[in-house]
């Protein structure tokens, strides 16, 4: 319980306008109240092992919903779209219920009268407009968009997100400028990558089960994903870094699970 943006709020007031006005500013002093203790939530290590699964679902939910609406606006062709739904279930390692809730916000994310500003609201409320998380989750969204011109309303709608989850225009545009720097480096998808190339990423041999590459696939991921820093204050190219690797270590999954049969 914060009282402290009360307490402050009434005193000032008392001293300034009296008691009348004492009373207007327990109000305010409630919402700053509420505002710290958003904040000291937000910051904090997540310890509580149910809270931890809440924040993960709602950044599921907003990205997921966010992954659609970008196709849609990228106007990406049915077999793309597919692919980037296989990618995002790859990469939140999801069975069962949560898959298929995951393949629904995806597709209802496409609609064209899905709020998505509530959703994006949500997601700012919950993280206080962090933009460490902020720009991690547009990192997350970047691969989809990789492959459209600059003035794609796709790119235009990340931007978009991207300044109602609080990042600065500033901060974004060394955020995408690292994006592309790193990205000159790294063939697009996977078709510059050899399946000797892509077994060296993922650190299993050539020859490697299907079982093999997706739990190094999986380890690899959770060890450079860029929700990895979050919590370490980084900077736009360190995000930007971490994004690139994580879609490097896609690429390579995807090189691979290529020759797979079912």
């Amino acid at each position: 319980m914060f009282w402290w943006g009360k307490l402050f709020a009434v005193g000032l007031s008392g001293l300034i306008g009296g008691p009348i006005a004492a009373l207007a500013a327990v109000g305010v002093g409630h919402q700053l109240d509420r505002d710290l203790s958003g904040l000291i939530r937000a910051y904090a290590p997540v310890r509580q092992p149910a809270r931890r699964e809440r924040l993960l679902r709602r950044r599921r939910t907003a990205l997921f919903c966010a992954a659609g609406a970008l196709v849609r606006a990228g106007e990406l062709p049915p077999a793309r779209r597919a692919a980037v739904l296989e990618g995002l279930l790859a990469d939140a390692g999801l069975a069962g219920a949560e898959r298929a809730r995951a393949q629904a916000l995806f597709r209802d994310g496409q609609r064209a009268d899905f709020p998505l500003t509530a959703v994006v609201n949500q997601f700012r409320r919950t993280f206080q407009r962090r933009p460490d998380i902020a720009l991690a989750f547009i990192g997350a969204l970047m691969p989809l968009v990789e492959d459209l011109d600059e003035t794609s309303p796709a790119r235009a709608l990340l931007r978009d997100l991207a300044a109602r989850l609080g990042v600065t225009p500033r901060r974004q545009a060394r955020f995408e400028a690292a994006w592309r720097a790193q990205r000159s480096q790294v063939p697009p998808r996977d078709g510059g990558l050899s399946k000797q190339e892509a077994a060296r990423i993922l650190g299993v041999a050539v020859a490697a089960s299907r079982e093999e590459v997706t739990r190094a696939y999986r380890t690899l991921l959770s060890r450079h994903h860029p929700d990895k820093l979050v919590h370490r204050n980084p900077s736009p190219e360190a995000l930007a870094a971490a994004a690139q690797r994580t879609d490097r270590i896609r690429k390579a999954y995807r090189r691979l699970a290529r020759d797979w049969t079912d």
